[in-house]
């Protein structure tokens, strides 16, 4: 949460502000940490790698993408140190990291605001087209025309994985979810979606927009159709940001109440974030113990924040009328 923009910025905040000692070594640089911008997100997305799977493996998608992060991570990290390419393999695992904390942050405000995201009805629409909105916010912000952003310049496929990098992905993700050949979706992935960006979402002109209107109720039932997703002119987001600070409850648990606006919650998730990858990189580097791992890397849900990932969404706001005009 929300969509490619949002991420993208997040992990360059993130790069911004580790410290100087790991600036300075030369696998931080940008171009080589935004490879691994799309986090866990590319689990929801079998299409893009593996649509032989889709089917067979969607119902467990929430369970892989949103529970048992820590372990994930100490199983990762215990085979780490196995590779020769210790700098490229840890990279993967902050990127993956900085996306699923972001989303335990963020997650929980879209989700009251627009109904639970898996609905196959209009609750899912309405979450997908707040995301959207929000992306053509921050690429506004940036004094960038939305409809002329170049989002498939987001995702960096130049550069392929290491063996030795494959192999600590291929099994931690194995042994943690059961899941195999996590390595290759991953790759598959990477190839794949920057041709999906530029095709589906990339539209200066507004051919594909006035193209698809007539397919438009269609493509509202298929969230991955929705062709140039940046053509709303980023005010649009404002009034579903909580810039009035009324209080709101998370998803999945009406008791736990909050007043903070999507600014506040964004700062609050850059700073934290930052915190626990500097102090898991100093961790892994003096070759910290399990105990010490967890102190660092809280086991919570990337859908509502909680440790729980069966709890239910059912406190939501009734569904915020976001419609494409």
């Amino acid at each position: 949460m929300p969509s490619h923009i949002a991420h993208n910025k997040i992990y360059k905040d993130v790069f911004s502000e580790l410290p100087e000692r790991m600036k300075k070594e030369h696998r931080y640089t940008w171009s080589k940490y935004k490879i691994f911008a799309e986090g866990h997100d590319l689990i929801y997305s079998f299409l893009l790698a593996a649509p032989h799977k889709a089917i067979k493996y969607y119902k467990e998608l929430p369970r892989i993408r949103d529970s048992e992060i820590q372990a994930l991570s100490i199983n990762y990290i215990d085979r780490l140190y196995e590779s020769n390419q210790l700098d490229e393999t840890k990279l993967f695992l902050y990127g993956y990291l900085i996306h699923h904390f972001f989303d335990a942050k963020l997650h929980p405000f879209i989700i009251y605001q627009t109904g639970d995201y898996m609905s196959s009805g209009e609750a899912g629409f309405y979450h997908q087209l707040l995301e959207n909105m929000i992306d053509a916010l921050l690429i506004k912000r940036q004094g960038i025309k939305p409809k002329s952003y170049l989002i498939h310049t987001l995702v960096n496929t130049t550069e392929s994985l290491t063996n030795d990098t494959r192999y600590v992905i291929r099994e931690s993700f194995y042994e943690t979810y059961g899941y195999e050949k996590f390595d290759k979706l991953f790759a598959n992935y990477n190839k794949n979606v920057k041709r999906w960006l530029l095709v589906m979402m990339h539209d200066p002109w507004g051919i594909k927009y006035y193209a698809s209107k007539p397919f438009s109720t269609f493509i509202k039932s298929i969230k991955a159709l929705q062709a140039c997703q940046f053509r709303f002119d980023g005010s649009e987001a404002e009034k579903y940001l909580n810039n009035e600070r009324s209080q709101w409850n998370n998803p999945a648990n009406k008791d736990d109440t909050c007043n903070k606006s999507f600014d506040d919650l964004y700062e609050e998730s850059l700073a934290e974030i930052s915190s626990m990858i500097s102090l898991l990189d100093e961790a892994i580097n003096d070759k910290a113990n399990n105990n010490e791992i967890k102190s660092i890397v809280p086991n919570i849900s990337s859908t509502h924040g909680y440790e729980d990932p069966t709890l239910k969404l059912v406190y939501m706001k009734d569904n915020i009328n976001i419609r494409r005009k």
